[in-house]
């Protein structure tokens, strides 16, 4: 990806502009649905920084609304939050309102 990157056009005066260049390449060469980027100063206070799609930038707001989900827990606990379903299993156990 960062060969990729280093030949890219994309205009590096734009704020994040590396960051957004990333994770448009991460949906694109992995198989995830989509990605969000957001800032945390503290568990209540965040700026989404990036959505890669209007459904990732959904999540991510919802997470903030309800309080929990997976991207709440990565910044609480300082751990990555990977999962196959977020819609069943170990996840509805977790965030039941958020997997609903």
């Amino acid at each position: 990806m960062s060969e990729y990157l280093a030949t890219s056009e994309f205009d590096p005066s734009e704020p994040f502009a590396v960051m957004i260049e990333l994770v448009r390449q991460l949906v694109a060469e992995t198989r995830v649905d989509g990605a969000a980027v957001a800032v945390f100063a503290t568990e209540t206070t965040r700026n989404l920084v990036f959505a890669s799609d209007e459904g990732a930038e959904e999540l991510d707001d919802l997470q903030f609304t309800l309080g929990e989900g997976p991207g709440l827990d990565a910044y609480r606990f300082h751990r990555q939050e990977l999962h196959d379903d977020l819609a069943g299993g170990q996840a509805h156990v977790r965030w039941p309102f958020f997997s609903a």
